[in-house]
């Protein structure tokens, strides 16, 4: 989390005000905290899901997969010998 504040005011809806109010009160955090801490979980969450995307486009592919492993068998074969 960033200790710098570079513009602190965003507008946000009254009902999300709300909950990260409560979110605060509850986890004994000022507002700013839980705000930082969600906005990173979120990009997480993004950067799995695409990871998570890319990788079934692949296994839509079996060809492809198959063409991977099959190099990545031949790498490692080569990798432990000694010229």
């Amino acid at each position: 989390m960033g200790k710098t504040i570079e513009n602190p005011h965003i507008r946000i809806s009254v009902h999300a005000k709300a909950t990260l109010r409560e979110l605060a009160l509850h986890e004994g955090k000022p507002m700013q905290a839980v705000l930082d801490e969600a906005i990173e979980h979120y990009q997480r969450e993004r950067l799995l899901d695409e990871a998570n995307a890319a990788l079934r486009a692949v296994e839509k592919r079996p060809e492809s997969l198959e063409g991977r492993t099959r190099r990545a068998r031949a790498v490692g074969r080569h990798v432990g010998r000694r010229t």
